[in-house]
């Protein structure tokens, strides 16, 4: 028996040759002329089912380590428009709590909003720093707006309002309901 490669055009093929009444069988199909039995060699056959689950794998962890470099200002937007979202549903809450003449109000300006009380500054609830404030210097609010709140928690609005805080070329929308003062 000689084993050997044939080269036909661009593919490359191993070939077996045999005695005549040999009986070789194999797994890759095979091409018969007279005593030569042909079938494709390892390098024409393609790849394994691993290499090419690997490569996928790699791949994937390529483009996910890239989209997140390429952008970042969405999560930024994403958390200005969080923490706007927080004050003024505590502006809204703290007016609820102290029904009396106690009016909280959101002051939006183009980079960043206060929270007081009456026009009297109030410290942040939670850093317990005063006053209660956040201006960036990479961030717009559109439109600057004043929303105070009365007792019930109704604001001080003619119609929904709708505030884009916008990063970059990433851009977030919060709206303020008209009558109940929801904040989305």
């Amino acid at each position: 028996m000689v084993v050997g490669l044939l080269i036909v055009g661009n593919k490359i093929y191993e070939f077996v040759e045999w005695k005549v009444g040999m009986n070789y069988e194999s797994k890759f199909g095979k091409k018969t002329q007279g005593n030569v039995m042909i079938y494709p060699s390892r390098a024409a056959r393609g790849f394994t089912l691993i290499e090419l689950i690997l490569v996928i794998i790699l791949l994937g962890t390529l483009s996910v380590t890239a989209v997140g470099r390429f952008n970042n200002h969405s999560f930024e937007s994403a958390a200005v428009a969080a923490e706007l979202i927080s004050a003024i549903r505590y502006a809204q809450e703290m007016s609820m709590v102290n029904t009396g003449m106690d009016h909280y109000q959101v002051v939006i300006a183009a980079d960043g909003y206060t929270v007081s009380q009456n026009g009297a500054s109030i410290a942040n609830p939670v850093s317990n720093e005063s006053p209660y404030t956040s201006d960036w210097s990479n961030v717009t609010l559109s439109p600057t707006m004043t929303i105070s709140f009365d007792g019930l928690g109704a604001p001080s609005i003619v119609a929904s309002q709708t505030i884009s805080v916008t990063v970059g070329a990433d851009s977030r929308d919060v709206i303020v309901e008209q009558v109940t003062g929801f904040t989305r």
